[in-house]
């Protein structure tokens, strides 16, 4: 009986932990998964219980034949937490359907457990109460039926996270990854390893698998910390659900670009401690961050005082050239308060922003380090619209002007420019 408590406890334990992922990360698809497989493993381990506290079988209650469903369920979750993850990495030139295709053999193989444990319940119980964790299990047909479809899975998940680690998946999912390698066998010698044993070998797997999901929490913690002021929450939430194929493929995408830089900040940098200019650059970074989280904005690029903004990609925005002006206008405002901090009469500061909407090429570009890419003549007249525009002045194309019209916002319009990379004079407006 103290065997069955002890095992019960750790079944608990695995439950527990399973809990704790969906509260602390409930917004990342992959937790709810690993939580689902966890609590699965615990209530398996609960359930079985009732073979090592009854004398026969016709003493089980008739739910017995139902204890190999969390069993079934756990295998299948913690395959698809695996496909997820690859799901997130770009694959580049690698062919990766081979290696996806392992881990739904694995969830088939899964299914198919369950299915022969409800099929061969009375010589499963006669098993688990009679032969399990002896050498005479070895013996029983039913036993080798059942543990191919059980263990064979496990194999096919543990080779399909190697080579996923070989990819270089997130950090913080590859700490979860290589733990669960590690523990796997622990948490599999419930089939194999007598019953005296069973709870001690669990709570090591356990362990060894906590250990590596507190360095998780850790490391996704500090980063959402810092890479929330730069990208768009939605846009990590959306790679997290769906991983980066559907949002980061090469595509033309209508868009917004909004392009802004700092005035006068070159004289002002040759003239003031590089811990004041830096103090500036961080205080200006973040007020741009927090303008592009309130727009759904992402940040493209920091190139010294001079940022690049997308409204629009890599989620789609239905009314992206209202959501880039109103961008636009709230750094202007911001910003401007900020450096009339820093500015002096020698040293006036700043900024100057440009607008532009149309069709952009985006998409992941790169070998072992990848980039996010805009290209298009639209990103190049944001950035030479910004080039003319006077401190505090917003330039906007004459395509945002067309789509933003009817919204009341208040644009008058300009002298027309000569642009670099243009053909004659270029029509464009100015935000009031």
């Amino acid at each position: 009986m103290s065997i069955v408590i002890a095992n019960q406890i750790v079944s608990l334990f695995a439950i527990g932990l399973g809990l704790a992922f969906i509260f602390s990360d409930w917004k990342t698809v992959t937790s709810r998964l690993l939580a689902l497989f966890l609590m699965m493993y615990g209530a398996a381990g609960l359930v079985s219980g009732i073979y090592f506290v009854h004398d026969s079988f016709e003493a089980l209650p008739w739910w017995h034949r139902l204890t190999g469903l969390p069993v079934g369920v756990a295998l299948v979750s913690c395959a698809e937490w695996v496909l997820r993850i690859r799901k997130t990495i770009p694959a580049g030139n690698l062919r990766t359907g081979a290696g996806d295709q392992v881990l739904r053999w694995a969830q088939v193989l899964g299914v198919l457990y369950a299915v022969l444990t409800i099929i061969f319940a009375e010589q499963r119980a006669d098993l688990l109460m009679n032969y399990i964790g002896s050498a005479e299990a070895f013996r029983q047909p039913v036993y080798f039926l059942l543990a191919i479809p059980f263990s064979l899975p496990i194999l096919l998940i543990a080779q399909s996270v190697i080579l996923t680690l070989n990819r270089k998946p997130d950090k913080a999912e590859a700490l979860r990854l290589a733990s669960l390698v590690v523990a796997s066998p622990f948490l599999a010698s419930g089939f194999f390893a007598p019953q005296s044993m069973t709870a001690y070998l669990v709570v090591v797997g356990l362990i060894i698998f906590l250990t590596g999901s507190i360095e998780y929490h850790m490391i996704r913690g500090e980063r959402g910390a810092f890479m929330s002021r730069f990208l768009a929450p939605q846009v990590a939430q959306a790679v997290q659900k769906g991983g980066l194929e559907e949002y980061l493929q090469e595509k033309d995408q209508e868009l917004s670009v909004v392009y802004c830089d700092l005035r006068g900040f070159t004289a002002y940098s040759e003239d003031h401690e590089s811990s004041e200019v830096i103090g500036l650059l961080r205080a200006y970074y973040d007020l741009v961050g927090e303008a592009a989280a309130n727009y759904e904005a992402t940040i493209k690029d920091y190139a010294g005082d001079g940022v690049m903004l997308l409204v629009g990609a890599p989620l789609p925005q239905e009314k992206h050239a209202e959501a880039a002006i109103g961008l636009a206008t709230e750094i202007r405002d911001k910003v401007s308060g900020l450096l009339a901090q820093y500015a002096s009469t020698e040293h006036p500061l700043g900024i100057g922003l440009g607008v532009a909407t149309g069709v952009v090429s985006v998409g992941v570009v790169g070998g072992n380090r990848l980039e996010y890419a805009a290209v298009g003549s639209t990103v190049n007249l944001a950035a030479r619209l910004c080039d003319k525009a006077s401190p505090n002045q917003i330039r906007v194309s004459a395509e945002t002007y067309a789509a933003v019209e009817s919204s009341g916002i208040a644009i008058q319009s300009a002298d027309a420019l000569a642009l670099k990379g243009f053909d004659g004079p270029v029509a464009n407006y100015e935000v009031a």
